[in-house]
């Protein structure tokens, strides 16, 4: 059995569906009748081992792991400590804010969009996503200190 990319990011999801998995086991099932609060965790991260224990087996046919190119790494880094510094801020300054400076960042300096096109992308998805998630589906969202 090769060491490929696919087989290595299906081994990373296999061990993230049974730590779900394990992490869902604190709630109870119930029945398929009246499900309790642990049978959609448990269900999706069944799922998601059961697919990636397959992609182990069939992945076969993807580049050697030494093969890889490992040149985006850098900007992959940023990314990944962007979504920790919003995931930091997000009970901090709020969802509108936190989202909306976070795709600033993403459009502007990752993606290298103009100013004007970034920051009106980014005020108006964050005003947008945060009507329809907090006002329309009343799914409450972190507000900011200051209200907003």
């Amino acid at each position: 059995m090769h060491f490929t990319r696919d087989r290595m990011a299906a081994l990373a999801l296999l061990l993230l569906g049974c730590g779900a998995y394990w992490a869902a086991s604190a709630y109870p099932v119930g029945s398929l009748a009246q499900p309790g609060p642990g049978f959609v965790p448990r269900l999706l991260a069944a799922l998601l081992a059961a697919g990636s224990a397959a992609l182990m087996l069939h992945g076969g046919a993807a580049a050697r792991l030494r093969e890889i190119d490992f040149s985006d790494g850098t900007i992959t880094l940023v990314i990944v400590a962007l979504l920790s510094a919003g995931a930091f801020a997000l009970e901090r300054a709020g969802y509108r804010a936190t989202l909306a400076g976070l795709l600033f960042v993403f459009l502007g300096v990752v993606e290298r969009r103009s100013p004007w096109v970034s920051a009106l992308l980014s005020v108006g998805f964050a005003l947008g996503s945060f009507y329809v998630i907090n006002d329309v589906l009343r799914v409450p969202l972190p507000m900011s200190r200051w209200g907003w």
